[in-house]
C-alpha cells in the first residue's frame, strides 16, 4: 500500500502543477483561455473516457503488472511534456500521460480487495486520498520554488520523468498480489453475485441502478474544484498581483486541508457507522465557501479588523488560510465516502472494480467540463472573476444529490 500510495501522491504533482505552469506555458505558446483550459481538463478526459472500460477489460489482468507499464508510460509521457515544441503536442503528451495514469486506478482497487476487507476500506480509501493531498501539496508548495532552478516548467516535467522512473523501480521490488481469499468474495449475497451470469461485471450497473446516481453525486463538485486548482493561481496573480511564490505557499492551504479531510473521514465514518452525513453537508458548505474565497481582498469587510498596515501589504492573505484550509477539508472528505460505497454493497472484485470505474467516469466529467466552461466564460465576459462566480457554486449539487442516496454503511444500509 505504501508503494500504491507514492504512485498516487507523486501523480498528482503532474496534474495540479497545471495551475502553477500555466503563466509559463501561455507565454511561451501564446495559447487562449480555452486552451488553458483544455490542459487543465487532461486529466478529467481521460478518467472520463478510459475509467470504465478499463475497470471492465483490464480487470483481467495482472494489477501489478498493469501498475508497472502504467508508471513506464507516466515516464515517457513526462519526457515528451519537457521536450514538447509546441501546444499542440504538449496537449497531446500530458493527455497521453493521463491515460496511462488512469490505466492503473483499477488495478489499485482490486489490490485492496485483495488484502483488506471489512472497515480498513474506508479507512484505506482515506490514506489514498489523502495522498492525493500530499501530492497537490507538493506541486502547490515545491513547484514555485523549484521552477527557477530547473529550467521552468519544462525542467519540471523532467525531473518528474526521474521520480516517476524511480517510483516504477520501487513498484517493481516491493510490488506484490494475493489470492482472493474465499470468505471475502463467498460472503457476498447471492443477489449480488453476478460474475456467472449473463453480462459478466459490467451487469452490476443494469442490477443496481443506484450506481449512477452514486457516480454523479460529485458532477457538480468536480467542475468546481478542477476549475478552482486550474484558475484560482492566475486569479491570485492577476486580482491581486501576487508573486507565483506566494500564491503556491497560499494555496498550500487548499491541499493542507484536504489531507486532514480525506484522513479523518474514514475513521470518523467508521466511529458512527454512516457515510451519507459526510456527502450532503459539504455539499452544501462548499459553495459558500467558495464564494467567500473569491470575495476576498483588501477591501473585504471580513478583514477590515486587521491593522491598516497589515492590509496594505501581500499579509492579509493570511486571511484566506482558513477558508482554503477548511474548503480542502469538504472537497476531500466527500471523494473517500463516495469511493468506499461500492464495497459496502459487496459486491465482488471485479464487480467492485465496474462501480469504482462508473465513478471515476462520471465525476471526472464535470472535471473536464468546469475548467473548459470557465476558459470559454472567461472569453466571453472579458473576466476570469466572473467565470468562476458563476462556475464555482454549482459544487451545491453535491448536496442536493446527496441527500438522495442511501445510507451505505454495512450496519445502517436500507439500499
Amino acid at each position: 500500500m505504501s508503494a500504491l500510495w507514492a504512485v498516487d501522491g507523486t501523480s498528482t504533482v503532474m496534474i495540479f502543477l497545471i495551475g502553477l505552469t500555466l503563466p509559463e506555458i501561455r507565454n511561451e505558446f501564446n495559447i487562449s483561455p480555452v486552451q488553458e483550459g483544455y490542459l487543465g481538463s487532461a486529466f478529467f478526459v481521460a478518467l472520463t473516457t478510459l475509467s470504465l472500460p478499463s475497470a471492465i477489460w483490464m480487470s483481467r489482468f495482472s494489477p501489478r503488472i498493469v501498475t508497472l507499464l502504467a508508471l513506464i508510460g507516466m515516464t515517457v509521457t513526462a519526457v515528451l511534456q519537457g521536450i514538447a515544441p509546441n501546444y499542440w503536442i504538449l496537449l497531446a503528451a500530458r493527455l497521453m500521460f493521463m491515460y496511462a495514469l488512469v490505466s492503473r486506478t483499477q488495478a489499485e482497487v482490486m489490490l485492496i480487495q485483495q488484502w483488506f476487507s471489512g472497515p480498513r476500506i474506508a479507512t484505506l480509501n482515506s490514506i489514498t486520498v489523502a495522498s492525493f493531498g500530499i501530492g497537490q501539496l507538493a506541486a502547490i508548495g515545491l513547484v514555485p520554488i523549484l521552477m527557477p532552478h530547473v529550467g521552468g516548467w519544462r525542467g519540471i516535467h523532467l525531473l518528474l520523468a526521474v521520480v516517476y522512473a524511480a517510483v516504477a523501480v520501487a513498484w517493481f521490488i516491493v510490488g506484490r498480489e494475493r489470492p482472493y481469499q474465499t470468505s471475502a468474495t463467498e460472503a457476498a449475497p447471492t443477489a449480488l453475485r453476478v460474475d456467472g451470469t449473463p453480462g459478466g461485471p459490467a451487469g452490476v450497473l443494469k442490477r443496481h441502478p443506484i450506481l449512477f446516481v452514486i457516480a454523479s453525486t460529485q458532477f457538480g463538485g468536480a467542475m468546481a474544484w478542477a476549475t478552482f486548482v486550474t484558475f484560482f493561481p492566475t486569479f491570485a496573480q492577476d486580482e491581486h498581483g501576487l508573486s507565483l511564490i506566494t500564491v503556491g505557499l497560499l494555496f498550500s492551504a487548499f491541499p493542507i486541508g484536504g489531507t486532514i479531510g480525506s484522513l479523518t473521514v474514514g475513521p470518523l465514518s467508521n466511529w458512527i457507522r454512516r457515510r451519507k452525513p459526510f456527502i450532503f453537508t459539504q455539499g452544501f458548505i462548499m459553495p459558500i465557501l467558495y464564494l467567500t474565497i473569491l470575495s476576498m481582498g483588501p477591501d473585504n469587510p471580513l478583514i477590515s479588523w486587521l491593522p491598516d498596515s497589515f492590509v496594505s501589504s501581500d499579509s492579509w492573505t493570511l486571511a484566506l488560510v482558513p477558508f482554503l484550509v477548511i474548503q480542502g477539508m469538504m472537497t476531500s472528505s466527500v471523494v473517500p465516502m463516495i469511493m468506499t460505497v461500492p464495497f459496502d454493497m459487496q459486491f465482488r472484485p471485479r464487480e467492485v472494480a465496474v462501480a469504482v470505474g462508473l465513478i471515476r467516469t462520471i465525476t471526472p466529467l464535470g472535471s473536464t467540463i468546469g475548467p473548459v466552461l470557465a476558459g470559454a466564460l472567461q472569453e466571453g465576459t472579458g473576466s476570469l472573476e466572473t467565470a468562476l462566480f458563476i462556475v464555482l457554486p454549482v459544487s451545491v449539487t453535491v448536496g442536493l444529490i446527496g441527500i438522495l442516496l442511501p445510507e451505505s454503511h454495512p450496519s445502517r444500509r436500507t439500499g
